[in-house]
């Protein structure tokens, strides 16, 4: 049903702007021949009719109405002229036509005294824009009965700031309501995104947010970078969760059996024996939940829960059973992402106060610490404060800490531990990096000034790089050494073959690699005779995609024990057989949505509000074409019209008056679109018009009928491009 409202949608946009058009022509005196709402090749028509004269039906059976031929009396008759309008339904749903007498250049102008080509450039000028002034009244009027019922925008508030992106480095943090994007007001999420993309690539994002704890509004500077795969700029931020239930839990999960239901909110957890403090924000709170659900499937997990009708405040108990039905795919349980170097710390955190870039944490109250996932440390958050051993540039020191506050910087993600994961796994004799003097098993430590921890710390350092020698050092078999290598060798790689599997932060309780006694901080090297290079070769291993049949079809087969040699934390070798596990806890059923605002107004407030989001519709559009011609955002993401629709559909699926606002966005985009001095669209047809204005005579036929080939030509060319992408972006999540 969503599809048929998304098609109704553009039909009704179209079907308005060739109604300004037919109407213009109608004024001046222009006759219209056809008006179309979709398109006819051969006659594919649903209906047509001329009043007064026939009812068409499919382009075959004609109705006579008394006034022309009908196939239905066999009267054969010379028709008299005939300049009446036909109307028409075609059976190829986008797009839409009015055919005017001597709208084509190439028509002889004698041919029709009223044709448009012998209007005046005033009159045909009025003919061409009245589509695009349709389509701004229609617009604004969709905004405005959009804004009277109320309409539904993300809430511009900071979900998360990726760790190390540049909004965490900045400091930006989750629950962050952002006010300002470079010095223009932003009411929803959208905006936000947007005057991040269309910015000029490489320029700094200006900020103005308010936070919860702070009086005053904050302002961050954040650099802009690249996102190669979205084709547009980022700067790591992601949308907010609310933390209510979106919709009743699905019947036999376990938040439906806890007996909660939509509406519910949750505003705390009891997670492994911890309280989780009650100053999360509440994207930080659920987003400690899900991580833990993920990893830690079949933990019972204490929910606070406040529901409105009736108020109340309660707690519940989810216990997940195992699900015989669940798909199951062979696993170990191991999480990889330890390590306990600090090789990053998020701007204005309070971990600055304790820790610097470059420390290494060793031991929490005398025990060793390998991985700070905050779970492994559960015991250690019962206490009231913590003695830190930490090394800090060869030496030792301890710092005293509360216990809820270095859980709460985990539980933010405010430092980015890590551990040092690149190591060279095969050289081949004859390269310029043996030469140099790396072997097989080196762990490397620092490059020129830069502390490596992994493959991308290297490849910056080589990217950034002009010198045409780089000093490492490297870890070889317990000592430090200092070795000079071509820059650009490391820089392409050749003859070596890095060893990128990162430290195992946690192994599941119970499970496989548990059992079998690799630990948080050991690294796999080895599964049978084949060594392992990284993590996406630990799961290809383990779980291998089935050969041949439909995919998925050796899911449930039952995997053998596979011999593993792993690292311990002490750098000890170990091996032994590990059996694939595959645990299918049931569904919890907690299905949270984003945070949203609503807007809503009177008649004389929805004016206003419809005015405005008009103006923001189109600084957006010519943004986008301005950012599109400057490379600061990729064709790629340019929607046709199978990405229009399916947008359409999901709007549909929220409510019809979500609908009806994006109806006014797609028409203000048409409208301005449609401007564009380009051939075959209405703003070449005025741009013709200003020459013709200009020179005193018409552009020639022939640059006109070349121009708008060469134009149709590309225009298709866009069809067709952006309709692959739509393919990609809507069936293969592109």
């Amino acid at each position: 049903m969503t599809v048929i409202y998304a098609f109704l949608a553009i039909g009704i946009i179209i079907f308005l702007h060739e109604l300004g058009h037919f109407m213009a022509a109608k004024f001046v005196g222009v006759p219209v021949e056809k008006f179309a709402l979709g398109f006819d090749p051969y006659k594919l028509r649903l209906i047509s009719f001329k009043p007064g004269q026939y009812v068409e039906i499919l382009g075959r059976f004609r109705i006579s109405l008394g006034t022309s031929d009908s196939e239905s009396t066999g009267k054969k008759e010379v028709p008299a002229e005939d300049e009446q309008t036909e109307y028409l339904i075609g059976l190829v749903p986008f797009g839409g036509y009015v055919k005017m007498t001597g709208e084509n250049p190439e028509e002889e102008e004698e041919s029709c005294p009223d044709g448009l080509q012998n209007k005046s450039p005033g009159a045909r000028a009025l003919v061409f824009v009245a589509g695009v002034v349709m389509n701004i009244i229609s617009g604004f009027i969709f905004f405005i009965m959009a804004f009277s019922a109320g309409v539904e925008f993300v809430a511009p508030v900071v979900g998360q700031a990726a760790q190390g992106m540049p909004a965490w480095k900045a400091g930006l943090q989750a629950g962050d309501t952002i006010i300002e994007v470079d010095g223009a007001r932003v009411d929803d999420y959208t905006e936000v995104m947007l005057s991040i993309a269309l910015g000029e690539r490489g320029t700094p994002v200006h900020f103005k947010v308010k936070r919860p704890s702070q009086e005053a509004p904050l302002s961050f500077k954040v650099p802009r970078i690249w996102d190669s795969a979205r084709g547009m700029s980022a700067v790591g931020l992601t949308p907010p969760i609310d933390s209510r239930l979106a919709e009743d839990p699905p019947e036999g999960s376990v938040a439906q059996k806890a007996g909660l239901r939509k509406g519910d909110e949750v505003i705390g957890a009891t997670l492994r024996g911890v309280k989780l403090p009650d100053s999360l924000t509440r994207e930080t709170l659920i987003g400690a939940i899900w991580s833990h659900m993920n990893f830690f499937s079949s933990d019972p997990i204490e929910l606070v829960v406040r529901r409105q009708d009736p108020e109340k405040v309660f707690s519940v108990v989810l216990k997940t059973t195992e699900d015989p039905n669940a798909p199951r795919l062979p696993i170990i349980g191991v999480k990889v992402g330890g390590g306990s170097f600090v090789s990053d710390i998020a701007g204005g955190s309070s971990a600055a106060a304790t820790f610097k870039i470059d420390d290494q944490l060793l031991s929490i109250d005398g025990e060793a610490v390998f991985s700070m996932q905050w779970e492994l440390l559960a015991a250690h958050f019962q206490k009231d404060s913590l003695t830190l051993k930490i090394s800090r540039q060869g030496k030792e020191i301890e710092a005293k800490v509360k216990s809820a506050e270095l859980l709460s910087i985990l539980l933010k993600s405010e430092i980015q531990w890590a551990a040092r994961d690149l190591e060279v796994g095969l050289i081949e004799e004859d390269s310029t990096l043996y030469k140099a003097g790396l072997r097989k098993g080196d762990l490397v430590l620092q490059a020129g000034t830069s502390t490596i921890y992994q493959e991308t710390d290297l490849t910056d350092f080589v990217k950034d790089s002009t010198a045409e020698k780089s000093e490492l050092v490297v870890s070889r078999g317990g000592e430090e050494l200092k070795i000079s290598v071509a820059t650009e060798a490391l820089r392409t790689g050749a003859g070596i073959t890095w060893r990128t599997f990162p430290t195992i932060g946690m192994v599941t309780p119970g499970g496989s690699a548990e059992k079998a006694g690799i630990t948080a901080g050991s690294k796999i090297i080895r599964l049978g005779e084949k060594d392992i290079f990284s993590f996406a070769e630990l799961a290809a291993t383990i779980s291998p995609p089935p050969t041949g049949g439909c995919a998925g079809a050796d899911v449930n087969k039952p995997q053998g024990p596979i011999n593993i040699s792993w690292l311990k934390p002490n750098g000890e070798l170990q091996q032994g057989p590990v059996t694939t596990s595959s645990p299918a806890p049931a569904e919890k059923g907690l299905r949270f949505k984003r945070s949203m605002v609503m807007v809503q107004s009177g008649i004389s407030g929805s004016f206003s509000l419809g005015i405005k989001r008009s103006i923001i519709t189109v600084q957006q559009v010519y943004a986008t074409l301005r950012s599109l011609i400057r490379r600061d955002v990729e064709a790629k993401n340019l929607a046709g019209p199978v990405g229009i629709i399916h947008i359409f559909s999901r709007v549909a699926e929220g409510s019809l008056i979500q609908l009806l606002f994006w109806m006014g966005m797609v028409s203000m985009n048409l409208a301005v679109l449609n401007l564009l001095p380009i051939p075959i669209l209405d703003g070449g047809h005025l741009f013709f018009l200003l020459i013709e204005k200009l020179k005193g005579s018409p552009v020639s036929i022939r640059i006109q009928t070349i121009s708008m080939q060469i134009a149709m030509i590309l225009f298709l060319s866009l069809a067709l491009y952006v309709t692959w992408n739509d393919i990609k972006r809507v069936f293969f999540g592109f």
